[in-house]
């Protein structure tokens, strides 16, 4: 399976609709305060919410009642985008996600959202807006990859069309079906009445948001490059800066027991620290030659840290504020490129620190497939969301009557 680049739903959020909600913030739309396609407003912490009354009746979130997808025919055109034509069904599923999307976010902060009106998620926009707001970026953005990507000469080969449809039919054998890993004719039959009757949506909407999220990344590719290597050093590197990015290798001799953080006795400290002496002096001692300590390093570390992230990371980190030890990260910040730090300590032991340069195509984490990002592929996909966001905010978007400030107490309650 392909990895898909682009700042659009995965198809795990089609199913379960409140993946990813665990996040502090609320990510929205607005024109008038970003070129971005989303920025946040950070939720009310649960302390400031209204407490019920004991005896109270438990409230009701918003998006209870209404008429729900049922309000208008699901094939009517509720705004051309680009000269495409978006629908009442795709309009609904993003609306009705997004409904679902705050109401759990907010029932984390212990909040209980009932009032459209409100301004429980953003001081400067009422909950529908937030709710309309997201809703339409997502659907607008789905319509402009559609024609943006096919200015970029971007089209769909066999092979694409046929993942698309294993795509469904996969679907249809995991969600529904037995997951035997072939899917019947009965288990497609299923999982379509189950997208119709759980999620207001049928197969095209389905297929159609996965070729969305294929173009997505051919437009990634067409732009960038197949993981981004046609992206220059220099915006790489401008990209780290910006980000604050740094790089280190590190010695570790652990003072604690890494599975509990208890730590060890007395006696074993006092070995650590000794050894963390001794291979400091042995450092020190061909510092100033810079080939001859990073080749020192390399060896000593192979031989003496205790480090669990060291097989994955043999050739150091590179890593931004808060992703590291507090300890640690100070040490590097307090050190230039290529230099050595004293024995720097911190609840997980004794570090010794080489300051690295950053190299490009340095790997730094993995993305949800457990697959290797490197800072030149995560300098190009920030690229390609502003470009996306550019894309979104250029659209020409045309609005039925009615549709771009729709009722939401009406549809939804």
């Amino acid at each position: 399976m392909k990895k898909i680049i682009a700042l659009i739903l995965a198809m795990c959020l089609m199913l379960c609709v409140f993946a990813g909600c665990g996040k502090s913030e609320v990510e929205y739309y607005d024109e008038a305060e970003t070129a971005e396609a989303e920025t946040a407003e950070t939720a009310e912490p649960a302390a400031e919410a209204a407490e019920p009354a004991e005896d109270a009746e438990p409230a009701v979130s918003i998006g209870q009642g209404g008429t729900g997808f049922e309000t208008y025919p699901a094939d009517m055109v509720v705004a051309t985008i680009n000269g495409t034509e978006a629908t009442w069904m795709e309009y609904y599923y993003w609306l009705r996600y997004y409904t679902q999307y705050v109401n759990q976010f907010a029932g984390q902060y212990g909040i209980v959202l009932t009032d459209w009106e409100g301004h429980d998620l953003s001081g400067d926009n009422t909950n529908a807006q937030v709710v309309l707001m997201n809703a339409q970026a997502n659907m607008i953005q789905d319509h402009v990859i559609q024609t943006e990507t096919a200015k970029l000469g971007v089209t769909l080969s066999e092979d694409d069309l046929a993942e698309i449809s294993d795509i469904f039919e996969q679907n249809a054998d995991t969600v529904t079906g037995d997951g035997d890993g072939t899917a019947t004719e009965d288990e497609i039959a299923v999982f379509e009445e189950y997208l119709k009757q759980e999620l207001f949506v049928d197969r095209a909407f389905f297929d159609q948001f996965n070729t969305t999220a294929l173009l997505s990344q051919l437009g990634f590719e067409a732009t960038y490059g197949a993981n981004g290597d046609n992206y220059s050093d220099e915006d790489t590197m401008t990209f780290a800066e910006d980000s604050g990015l740094m790089g280190a290798k590190h010695i570790l001799l652990t003072t604690v027991d890494t599975t509990t953080m208890e730590p060890l006795s007395d006696e074993e400290i006092a070995e650590k620290r000794a050894t963390a002496e001794d291979i400091l002096a042995q450092l020190q001692a061909v510092q100033d030659d810079p080939a001859a300590l990073e080749a020192l390093f390399d060896e000593l570390t192979a031989e003496y840290t205790e480090d669990t992230g060291y097989a994955s990371y043999p050739d150091g980190y590179v890593f931004g504020e808060g992703e590291m030890v507090q300890e640690f990260e100070d040490g590097v910040k307090a050190l230039e490129v290529g230099q050595l730090s004293d024995i720097v300590e911190s609840s997980y032991g004794y570090h010794i620190i080489l300051r690295i340069p950053i190299d490009p195509d340095a790997v730094i984490g993995t993305d949800a497939n457990g697959n290797d990002v490197s800072l030149r592929y995560a300098a190009a996909s920030q690229q390609f969301s502003a470009l996306l966001s550019a894309w979104v905010d250029e659209a020409d978007v045309v609005w039925s009557d009615g549709f771009e400030t729709p009722d939401l107490a009406a549809i939804f309650g």
